[in-house]
């Protein structure tokens, strides 16, 4: 997830995102279905150079993890889910 720097508002631009991922939240971030473009990409190219009974493991920060996961599952994002991850935190997917 590409954005501006530091803000006070951050949770209201996060659901700001969630609820409308074609458009940048704020200035200078991109929009979450480009951030979700780019990792699935990342990570289709990664599976596609591993066998697929090899475990790997794919790091990010929690933005693009809750808009990928939610892709995924064909869902809406989970502002609450995204809420309660820790830090670090870890989904484990098939």
């Amino acid at each position: 997830m590409q954005r501006g720097g530091w803000t006070d508002d951050y949770d209201q631009l996060v659901a700001k995102l969630f609820a409308d991922p074609d458009r940048p939240a704020a200035p200078g971030w991109e929009t979450g279905s480009d951030a979700v473009r780019r990792f699935d990409a990342a990570v289709r190219n990664i599976r596609a150079r591993h066998h697929a009974e090899e475990e790997v493991a794919v790091v990010t920060h929690g933005l693009v993890i809750s808009l990928w996961r939610a892709y995924r599952a064909g869902a809406t994002v989970d502002l609450a889910g995204w809420r309660a991850l820790r830090f670090p935190d870890l989904i484990e997917l098939d």
